[in-house]
């Protein structure tokens, strides 16, 4: 994760971070406490969401992000109950995979993961889809295969 931090003068501190998949956002913090969080869409100049926090909802996010509220379990502990398993989240873009079933990709075949389910806003979730599920743009997979085929499935979907 890259962050690079910026001084606006008479308005607070702007923060510019992209993670190393390459999502990007902006946090401006405002010497009144208040904050306001951008999103950008890979390779988007301009932000495509926008949230507004007073202090008081800005420390409660913090706090959650920062685990307060729950721990995950870390990764060595995980990759002990898992073994080689690994199992990813991947929210699809303008990639590769929407408007096309999982059988017409081939995903199995071409990266070793397997999708476990479809998460569609708005919709029921998709347990153990079918290979005839089309992906659409703003779904959700649940993927799952070894740390070397999750990396091949992001390369994938692009």
């Amino acid at each position: 994760m890259e962050c690079n931090e910026i001084d606006l003068p008479g308005v607070g501190k702007k923060y510019a971070i992209s993670t190393t998949d390459g999502e990007r956002m902006t946090i401006i913090i405002h010497t009144s406490g208040h904050r306001e969080i951008y999103l950008f869409e890979k390779g988007g100049d301009f932000p495509t969401a926008a949230v507004r926090l007073d202090d008081e909802e800005g420390r409660q996010v913090g706090a959650i992000l920062s685990g307060a509220f729950f721990q995950p379990v870390p990764s060595e502990d995980l990759e002990t109950l898992l073994g080689e398993l690994t199992i990813d989240w991947y929210r699809v873009g303008d990639g590769r995979l929407p408007g096309h079933t999982i059988a017409e990709l081939q995903i199995r075949s071409q990266t070793g993961e397997s999708v476990i389910a479809v998460i569609r806003p708005g919709n029921p979730d998709i347990p153990n889809p079918q290979p005839d599920t089309r992906i659409e743009k703003g779904d959700t997979l649940v993927v799952i295969g070894s740390r070397e085929q999750v990396n091949d499935f992001r390369k994938f979907a692009g």
